[in-house]
């Protein structure tokens, strides 16, 4: 007899709003199909967050023990909530105690499971190798308690690669009954660095955000407020400022003459670079415009927005700029392709395959400013009634289903499709 899955865990330690973001969509895509899901993640990620509608979200992801953090989440400084890196304890002098580290550490990686197996889950389905104080041993526990264990992953490396990422990483992709990608340039990839894992390996597309919504008159006002007229385009690049994203070339390319039609909105925070301030998120960005003459192209909005600042920026905006040199994938690809923006990007983690059947956008030859210059020109010169087009295979619905799907298939499991009746108000967020 098949076993039965009708219960998942969806586990995200970190804060940050792609990946947070991410576990949402895809619990309420679950949800409808008639899985029942719960997401398990830190307090400051459910805070800014629309009401779920077919899943729960439990603030338990922490510092702290799980029963004490049930009744309270750790209190976190605004800083260390928009870094994106996985909640760890606050130190105390308790804490820095080297046994009382390894016996809370060890109670950790048991106890969440053991908790979870107590709650009657089928699956955990976990969205990031590093799960601070709780170890690879939580994806073997888990395990041992026999539930079936997912793993999505949404980088098969981090971008800046530490010593310790890659037996990290080989320890949570091994223990993975199934292993999630989002195009089949990370296939590729994942499969070239970890070929043992091909038989698990199962291709899932990353939907359009849907938790981002339009205000009416944002972008007039936002427009506005940022001094950019009617007859420019608005370059939207957004989120972590790191060196693969490539924002050199679009500030270099912003001097070409054909784009001076170009504004470039950068909202974020820098990171990885030499070159850091401590006053200044974008103190980097802001050097480089200088250095090309092009700061009266350049609007910056230093620290990370909130999801309703946001939407407001790309209502706001015209095109979305992805040089990028490296790299797995792009939130904020599909959530210009959201907001039907014109897409300016490279081939890279497989960009190339969300956008064909899209109708709007300029794949780049290569990374360079010349090629990006090329690409804001025809951005500044794209035909408006060139409509955008959402591909079925990226709306969230269509993704749970064949998820499910995919889960039967390859791992013998049977799913109740009984599809949720929507009912606000019966949620914990």
């Amino acid at each position: 007899m098949k076993k039965s899955l009708r219960s998942l865990a969806i586990i995200c330690p970190l804060s940050d709003y792609g990946i947070n973001g991410y576990s949402f969509e895809l619990a309420e895509a679950l949800g409808l199909a008639g899985l029942k899901v719960d997401v398990f993640t830190n307090h400051s990620s459910i805070e800014d967050f629309p009401q779920a509608i077919c899943h729960r979200r439990f603030p338990v992801l922490g510092g702290e023990l799980l029963k004490q953090l049930k009744a309270a989440a750790m209190p976190r400084s605004p800083e260390a909530r928009r870094a994106g890196s996985p909640v760890v304890a606050q130190d105390s002098p308790r804490q820095r105690s080297n046994s009382y580290a390894w016996v809370r550490r060890t109670i950790l990686g048991i106890e969440l499971p053991l908790y979870l197996k107590y709650q009657g889950y089928d699956a955990v389905w976990t969205q990031w190798p590093d799960m601070g104080d709780y170890g690879t041993r939580f994806w073997r526990i888990c395990k041992l308690l026999g539930m079936r264990v997912f793993h999505t992953a949404h980088n098969v490396l981090p971008h800046e690669e530490s010593q310790s990422d890659r037996s990290v990483c080989e320890a949570v992709y091994g223990r993975a009954d199934l292993l999630f990608v989002h195009s089949e340039s990370s296939k590729r990839d994942l499969l070239k660095i970890f070929p043992g894992v091909a038989d698990k390996t199962v291709l899932m597309r990353h939907g359009a955000q849907t938790i981002y919504q339009s205000t009416p008159g944002a972008r007039q006002r936002i427009r506005h407020a940022l001094n950019i007229g009617e007859d420019q385009t608005a370059l939207l690049f957004c989120g972590g400022i790191r060196p693969y994203k490539n924002i050199d070339a679009v500030i270099e390319g912003l001097a070409d003459s054909r784009c001076r039609r170009a504004v470039l909105l950068v909202s974020g925070k820098e990171s990885a670079y030499a070159e850091a301030s401590a006053d200044d998120p974008l103190h980097r960005t802001r050097s480089l415009a200088a250095k090309y003459g092009v700061l009266d192209q350049v609007r910056l909005l230093p620290g990370f927005l909130t999801r309703v600042e946001m939407a407001d920026l790309f209502d706001a905006g015209d095109a979305v700029v992805l040089p990028y040199t490296s790299g797995y994938g792009s939130g904020m690809l599909l959530l210009g392709m959201a907001f039907g923006k014109y897409i300016i990007s490279t081939a890279i983690g497989g960009s190339d395959e969300y956008l064909r059947s899209y109708g709007r956008y300029t794949l780049l030859k290569g990374p360079g400013h010349e090629d990006v210059a090329e690409g804001i020109h025809e951005a500044i010169h794209a035909d408006p009634r060139l409509a955008a087009t959402m591909s079925e295979e990226l709306r969230w619905p269509t993704i749970g289903r064949k998820v499910l799907d995919d889960i039967c298939l390859i791992r013998g499991l049977s799913v109740p499709y009984a599809p949720a009746i929507p009912k606000r108000g019966a949620h914990c967020a």
